[in-house]
């Protein structure tokens, strides 16, 4: 299962990634993500995957599915902003370098990375808030 949190009054948006996913609650991710994206704000998204197990059902054969679907999108291409990946392990680091790449189709004016660590993560993507306001915010979220 996928969530998304948007931080009020802010261009923060924290998505938590639990245990399994599957190649289509990423394509609906995506959706969610065009339609709340107001075109005068900059992306500014911490993705959450350090709950993705082994048993998510991810395939390199459906993040090419969605890299497609993206390509052909009329709506799904100059959104600017930062998007930050914390991961815990290995098998994480390669869903999130997939994610990059998926990133890299969405932002054209923007940075990705992958962290292990979530305070640089938010570091990273200069919010209006500190990172202790952002760490409360993502407590609340649990």
């Amino acid at each position: 299962m996928i969530e998304r949190f948007f931080k009020q009054h802010s261009n923060f948006v924290y998505v938590k990634m639990n245990a399994t996913i599957n190649d289509t609650e990423i394509i609906d991710h995506i959706g969610k993500l065009n339609r709340g994206i107001n075109s005068n704000t900059a992306l500014v998204e911490l993705c959450d995957i350090r709950n993705i197990s082994l048993r998510s059902n991810l395939s390199r054969k459906g993040f090419a599915s969605i890299k497609a679907k993206i390509s052909t999108s009329k709506t799904l291409h100059n959104i600017s902003g930062k998007f930050a990946i914390v991961v815990t392990n290995s098998f994480q680091l390669n869903i999130a370098e997939e994610f990059i790449k998926l990133a890299s189709e969405i932002l054209s004016n923007g940075e990705s990375k992958i962290f292990y660590n979530c305070n640089d993560a938010i570091k990273f993507l200069n919010t209006k808030e500190s990172v202790s306001e952002i760490n409360a915010f993502i407590n609340n979220c649990k």
